[in-house]
């Protein structure tokens, strides 16, 4: 079995004529760029041809014509001036600095450069020596650092405003949940309490309004209801705003769907409520939604007016709104701080069965979700108006 051997080189020139390349060629077609400048910073007196492809020069319009500095970028101008000759001054070499040279068609071409000072005897420098070498991929490999740590920050910056919501929401729905947690024992206290006086006065024996009592254990037991759908509609507002389902809807037909939404409500209430007639308004919004804002404007204002009041409901049209009106004052500032109220347990304390409110927040809420807004006053005659709108229609 035979082994291969190169063959015998005796010296540089026998392995360079044996394949073929000859010194000219090693510097001309070296894989960077090469240069020699008079002294430190003075006209080029060499550039390979690698050199000239990269930049799109002829050797003969450089060499001894322009200067290193004249094929640079402005910032690479820059660099060149307070740091490259800085240091072949100082040091006689600098290694690994970037620069852009600036093409003959105008483009620039990255690169990292070492350069070196040969001097003479007496120390004077006689020229320096340049190589150049390519940093377009190290310049896109940065390039691409950069933007995926922007993008790392700007994820950390979104996790963290996401956390801070998530942290909000958490703490908004634990108030919420104390403030329900007071208000449904009020209805659930006055059913219990009937209920086991009624027990106790049939184990006794004892004749008792019953019928009386049994009407509060009834009205107590609605209310409860109700302010579970009130609740439960609050909850999910967040989540229906993206969702809205958006048709031409004619506004008389939501209010008196809203009428037969509150209609138990304005029983129990003792309160009368109609929709007055007048031409027809329509507006571009969730039929389902609009009519449930409407009923809950309804429940509250039963609540508030007083047996015997009378409510009408009137759409207008420019912007699309619908107006509640009243018989009977209404303490408006009552009404609003009801919409603005924070839902915690404090600000709730012996409100009874008059409610938390959260019926006219959830209405101020559907409003908002449709650009509109609730508005309360009260007219020359002293009623209370409520206008509910939906805005621009």
């Amino acid at each position: 079995m035979h082994e291969a051997r190169l063959p015998d080189c005796r010296t540089n020139d026998d392995f360079s004529r044996l394949n073929g390349e000859t010194a000219e060629d090693l510097y001309e077609e070296a894989p960077f760029g090469y240069l020699s400048t008079a002294a430190i910073d003075g006209p080029v007196l060499q550039l390979n041809r690698t050199l000239c492809r990269w930049t799109g020069y002829r050797s003969d319009e450089i060499v001894g014509i322009r200067r290193f500095i004249d094929f640079l970028s402005p910032a690479g101008r820059i660099v060149h001036a307070t740091r490259h000759v800085p240091l072949l001054q100082t040091a006689g070499a600098a290694d690994g600095i970037a620069l852009e040279l600036l093409r003959a068609d105008g483009s620039r071409f990255p690169v990292l450069m070492n350069s070196v000072v040969r001097r003479a005897p007496d120390g004077r420098p006689l020229l320096t020596r340049t190589a150049l070498f390519d940093a377009t991929a190290y310049r896109r490999y940065e390039t691409q650092l950069i933007e995926a740590r922007a993008r790392a920050e700007q994820s950390e910056v979104q996790a963290r405003r996401a956390l801070g919501v998530a942290q909000a929401a958490d703490q908004a729905k634990a108030r919420f949940l104390a403030a329900m947690n007071h208000e449904f024992r009020t209805p659930i206290s006055i059913i219990t309490g009937f209920s086991e006086l009624l027990v106790e006065a049939a184990g006794e024996g004892r004749a008792v309004p019953a019928s009386a009592w049994a009407r509060d254990i009834s009205d107590a037991a609605a209310h409860l209801l109700e302010l579970l759908e009130d609740a439960t509609r609050y909850a999910r507002l967040d989540e229906l705003g993206p969702r809205l389902q958006l048709s031409h809807t004619n506004l008389q037909r939501s209010a008196r769907a809203a009428l037969l939404r509150a209609s138990a409500a304005l029983r129990r209430a003792q309160v009368a409520a109609k929709v007055e007639e007048g031409e027809e308004v329509i507006a571009f919004l969730d039929k389902e939604l609009s009519a449930e804002a409407l009923a809950c404007c309804l429940r509250e204002f039963g609540r508030r007016a007083g047996p015997g009041a009378e409510l009408w409901l009137r759409c207008l049209d420019q912007p699309a709104r619908i107006e509640l009106r009243s018989s009977t004052a209404i303490n408006p500032e009552e009404v609003l701080a009801s919409i603005s109220v924070s839902l915690d347990a404090p600000a709730l304390l012996n409100r009874g069965l008059e409610g938390a409110g959260l019926g006219m927040i959830v209405a101020h809420r559907i409003a908002a979700l449709h650009g509109g807004e609730l508005r309360i006053g009260a007219d020359h005659e002293g009623a209370t108006t409520l206008t509910v709108s939906f805005g621009s229609g």
